[in-house]
């Protein structure tokens, strides 16, 4: 079965930022209507499909803490159902490589920050409808529905972990498809001396999809974080402190005034 000519892309509602509109218009320009159909799925329509034709994942996905997690989980349910390819708002394209695909498998966008062949990402994907290696990828999210971090409850670390074989998916070269960008200011500076690195962002100017990496989820997660975890922080920084005064103390006892 060939996968469908439909891209599929998420975002909290129909507004799209400004800074993402060329990106998400790149792909109506090499994937044109209509021959390509083009839906912006919204959390609204996400949470409907879940509900409405998965409803034995409802549960966990109503229950992620962060819209980055359902964002993650979605693409992988719409991939199954519907099949295409899917790609995040930050993602820009400059060829059509819809031929270029394995129409018989996933297709996933290799790891550019990994040197094993068989890591890859989510912000760029395509199936083919049903295919059931997907299911190997709802179990993981299912096991791992409690994992706090985003990267490993729903992110690219499910996807290592439901296809860690070579074959099992089909990974595009991350020099042609995910290429590492350039970086700027202070961060240059500090990769000037990374052989690795320089190597990975040599296809930038020439790759037919790169991935602009705003990472708009970073924030979210950094609260997330200190929500649940800020208060465990503060009482461990409290009991470093008193013990450090407490130990102080002890030697001001015995030694007196001459602490040193």
């Amino acid at each position: 079965m060939t996968i469908p000519k439909i891209i599929h892309q998420t975002w909290k509602n129909k507004d799209i930022p400004d800074m993402w509109k060329d990106y998400h218009n790149s792909w109506k320009k090499y994937f044109p209507e209509p021959e390509y159909k083009h839906i912006l799925w919204t959390d609204e329509d996400n949470e409907n499909f879940i509900k409405e034709n998965y409803n034995w994942f409802y549960k966990i996905f109503n229950g992620y803490s962060k819209g980055i997690q359902r964002a993650d989980a979605i693409r992988y349910f719409i991939l199954y159902h519907y099949g295409g390819i899917y790609a995040d708002l930050d993602c820009e394209v400059r060829k059509n490589f819809y031929d270029l695909l394995e129409h018989d498998k996933i297709n996933l966008a290799g790891n550019p920050h990994s040197s094993v062949k068989t890591h890859s990402m989510n912000n760029l994907m395509a199936s083919n409808p049903k295919n059931e290696k997907w299911n190997q990828v709802f179990q993981c999210l299912i096991d791992k529905k409690d994992n706090f971090f985003t990267l490993q409850s729903t992110g690219p670390k499910v996807l290592i972990d439901a296809f860690p074989k070579e074959g099992d998916v089909n990974i595009l070269n991350y020099k042609d498809f995910n290429p590492m960008r350039e970086l700027t200011g202070i961060k240059k500076i500090e990769t000037f001396f990374m052989k690795s690195y320089q190597e990975k962002i040599k296809t930038w100017d020439t790759a037919m999809v790169v991935h602009h990496g705003s990472v708009s989820w970073m924030n979210d997660e950094i609260k997330s974080f200190f929500k649940v975890y800020g208060l465990l922080i503060f009482g461990l920084l409290l009991i470093l402190g008193l013990s450090l005064y407490h130990r102080k103390s002890i030697k001001e006892k015995i030694w007196g005034n001459n602490v040193f």
